[in-house]
């Protein structure tokens, strides 16, 4: 009869050899953190349009106290939402800015809440909702399951793509620009004036996509080898910092910048670029490695209209209702289905759009749950880097 032969790990001889000789056994390292996992449950069926509109009727009389940013994008979502909504549904709709993070805190804990629903961008849902400010949304009512994942949270669901791009202006060019981020740091085949945003958002991702990171590979490093990777960052942003003669502060200086040669690469919010270009200033868009943020509706926790601000959202998400806003400006709607429902004689067309499948395939969607956590000490670091 044959004797069974006992296949012995490596692993385990090595562990047994340490202890024999009076070692101890090493401790297994512990797994790395990993992105958490979705938290908006999979529904089998929330509220199709029709039944939205027919909730909303009953309502007429009442009150919505919307808040957002102010200016042309406010200014689009009344055009394309806010007054449709008020006459189709009779509701007033009362309108208010800026966003501010710290009046919503404030109004949350006096009790005293009169904002029913605020626009936010990427980070912020994160920064409120696990503290108590914000109330949960109902997924029954709002239906989540076209809209791209990263735009989908207990507390917030998204309402446009915006993004940092890359913009060169052509005449500086004439043999063809930088198309993307490792061309922006290279400062002999494209050399000239360049300005970057002065906050870490966005730079952090730019200096990654510059040191050869793949755009999908960029937050799973951030969650998994978070020091490393800023370390790594940082030392990117070191090389390309004495080229900076500009660092931004508002969305509309790097595009003054620009249209004045005072830089000729920059990064700026791609919507007012479709402006410039609009007048005829030669500015082009690179979106490779461009960084994909998303604005979301969420509702302040004690809201005085819960139940019509959540009927509203639920209303403004829906592909047909959300595409509206590319009528105005060049901003994407989240829901992927929305595409289908863009006009091609409105200005923006989708090929031109942060959401158009060619160019989120190649740009870097912001991870809203990352940031939320990791700002305050990136601000620090920030600063203090800016002062070396």
């Amino acid at each position: 009869m044959k004797k069974k032969i006992l296949l012995i790990p490596l692993a385990l001889l090595l562990v047994i050899s340490l202890v024999a000789i009076g070692c101890p056994a090493p401790e297994p390292s512990p797994p790395p953190p990993t992105p958490p996992a979705p938290r908006v449950p999979t529904l089998a069926e929330p509220m199709t349009l029709e039944e939205i509109e027919a909730a909303l009727e009953p309502l007429r009389g009442r009150e919505l106290v919307v808040v957002s940013w102010g200016g042309a994008w406010q200014r689009t979502q009344t055009m394309a939402q806010l007054d449709p909504f008020a006459e189709k549904f009779g509701i007033k709709v009362i309108q208010e800015s800026p966003t501010d993070l710290a009046k919503i805190m404030a109004m949350v804990d006096a009790g005293n809440t009169t904002w029913d629903v605020v626009d936010v961008e990427t980070r912020q849902p994160e920064m409120l909702g696990p503290r108590g400010y914000l109330e949960e949304l109902d997924y029954t009512i709002i239906d989540p399951r076209t809209t791209v994942p990263e735009a989908v949270t207990p507390w917030a669901i998204g309402t446009i793509f915006w993004s940092t791009v890359l913009v060169y202006h052509e005449e500086a060019f004439p043999e063809g620009g930088p198309q993307s981020f490792v061309d922006f740091w290279d400062v002999e085949n494209f050399p000239g004036p360049r300005s970057l945003r002065q906050n870490p958002y966005g730079n952090i991702i730019f200096a990654l996509v510059a040191d050869g990171v793949p755009v999908d590979q960029i937050y799973p490093l951030l969650w998994n080898e978070k020091e490393e990777t800023l370390d790594r960052a940082f030392r990117k942003l070191d090389e390309i910092k004495p080229h900076i003669t500009v660092w931004w502060t508002s969305g509309s200086q790097p595009v003054q910048l620009l249209a004045t040669g005072e830089v000729v690469i920059a990064t700026a919010y791609n919507g007012r670029i479709y402006e410039l270009q609009q007048d005829g200033i030669p500015l082009e868009i690179a979106w490779n490695g461009a960084h994909a943020s998303i604005d979301s509706w969420v509702i302040p926790k004690g809201a005085p209209n819960k139940d019509v601000a959540m009927l509203f959202i639920a209303w403004a998400t829906q592909p047909e209702i959300q595409a509206s806003i590319t009528e105005f400006i060049p901003y994407g709607p989240p829901n992927t289905l929305a595409n289908a429902y863009i006009d091609p004689t409105w200005g923006p067309v989708v090929s031109g759009l942060p959401s158009a499948p060619e160019n989120l395939a190649v740009q870097v969607i912001a991870d809203g749950v990352w940031w939320g956590e990791n700002i305050e000490q990136l601000l620090e670091r920030w600063t203090e880097w800016m002062l070396e």
